[in-house]
């Protein structure tokens, strides 16, 4: 049975490495700004534990990144109830990303590592980006685990 983490605001850091160098991270939702998140012990990529959403929602992380094209990755493994989790990366026209970039899960009931590949950030600065589950349909879920950036 996972452990369920109830953060006592919006804000929280997660509780294991590699997320707790990003000191951005945080949990947003609707229709509250407070979603509860579990830690998995029982999976993970490469290995346990993992983080998992059971309800639309998402974790925040802030992202420092150098010019030039930059990558950010992710495992994830989800229900595939759809539609499927997302990792989107905000619009930041003061670095030059004019748009939101997101790139969908795989529909496939196994970890996969996800990859957003930031070309043409212009300035030294902070991107923003969302581990986003979808839905809160019955048995919906999204795990997450390990993320690298580049």
């Amino acid at each position: 049975m996972p452990n369920l983490i109830r953060p006592a605001t919006g804000y929280r850091t997660a509780p294991r490495a590699p997320y707790a160098r990003y000191s951005g991270l945080r949990l947003v939702g609707t229709p509250s700004w407070v979603v509860p998140y579990f830690r998995r012990d029982d999976d993970g990529a490469p290995a346990p534990p993992c983080l998992e959403l059971r309800q639309q929602g998402a974790f925040r992380i802030l992202w420092p990144v150098n010019p030039g094209t930059r990558v950010f990755s992710v495992w994830c493994k989800h229900s595939g109830v759809t539609p499927v989790p997302r990792v989107r990366v905000a619009a930041n026209p003061h670095l030059g990303i004019s748009a939101d970039i997101i790139v969908d899960a795989q529909n496939v009931p196994a970890w996969h590592k996800i990859t957003v590949t930031v070309a043409g950030v212009t300035t030294q600065g902070v991107l923003e980006v969302f581990l986003e589950q979808t839905t809160s349909a019955p048995g919906a879920w999204s795990r997450w685990d390990s993320v690298e950036v580049a």
